[in-house]
């Protein structure tokens, strides 16, 4: 797959693209897979074991920008959630407005027409002077 796009994608993510559409429409059953993905985030926390005992053995080096680090790293982390709760928000909306025209069809109005008005009271119900 790598050879045929010829992007700097690491070929792991590429797989999780065709593991996705492959679920999404259908061809590989979640269950199929199920036991396997939660053996795998069971490991999780192994994968980072490795990393962190890495800095703390090179921390001579790399004391020198940890504060510099840190901030990067908070940074980084809440613009991540910030346009992860964007982009959750937009999806949501378009789902919304989609499942709304959806709605309307089914009643049989145009998809432009919004919701129906209700009827205006008469006269004599609003109270209004002079109707008596």
């Amino acid at each position: 797959m790598k050879r045929a796009i010829p992007l700097p994608i690491p070929a792991g993510v590429y797989g999780l693209l065709l593991m996705l559409l492959a679920l999404s429409a259908g061809v590989i059953k979640p269950q199929w897979v199920e036991d396997a993905a939660l053996f795998l985030i069971g490991l999780l926390q192994l994968i980072f074991i490795p990393p962190a005992v890495g800095l703390l053995a090179s921390y001579a080096e790399f004391g020198g920008i940890l504060a510099q680090s840190l901030a990067v790293i908070v940074f980084s982390t809440a613009a991540v959630v910030a346009l992860t709760g964007l982009a959750v928000q937009g999806v949501q909306r378009i789902v919304t407005m989609r499942r709304g025209i959806s709605a309307r069809e089914k009643e049989g109005r145009p998809p432009g027409a919004g919701t129906p008005k209700r009827a205006e009271p008469a006269a004599q119900d609003r109270g209004l002077p002079g109707d008596e």
